[in-house]
């Protein structure tokens, strides 16, 4: 009865082990496959993060089209407001527009230019 359950004891253990050394050889051989794909996903994620396409180009370039345009204006309702003081005989607001002036004449220069990629 003793040999019969060593027996029963032995052959339950082989087939466990058995089948954990077959989990590690697994596990051992798909690992790279697990790290390349790995390394493959977090790649395509920086070339995502690192490219723009035309349109996301095309809507920042419209962004600071926009954004250079609404500078301009406020600069321009300064200068008018100025102006008009100055005509007014405010010598303070004379020298203001002309200062307003030339932060309109240096924004003019500084328009936002389209570069295509090439």
């Amino acid at each position: 009865m003793r040999s019969i359950a060593r027996l029963a004891t032995l052959i339950t253990a082989a087939v466990l082990i058995q089948g954990c050394a077959a989990k590690a050889l697994l596990d051992v051989a798909t690992s790279p496959v697990k790290a390349a794909s790995t390394a493959v996903d977090t790649a395509g994620k920086a070339y995502d993060r690192l490219t723009v396409n035309d349109q996301e180009r095309n809507e920042n370039y419209l962004g600071e089209v926009r954004r250079h345009e609404e500078e301009v204006a406020q600069i321009e309702r300064r200068y008018k407001r100025e102006q008009d003081r100055c005509t007014a005989g405010r010598q303070k607001s004379c020298e203001a527009a002309e200062r307003a002036y030339e932060k309109l004449m240096e924004r003019e220069d500084k328009a936002p230019v389209f570069k295509p990629d090439d």
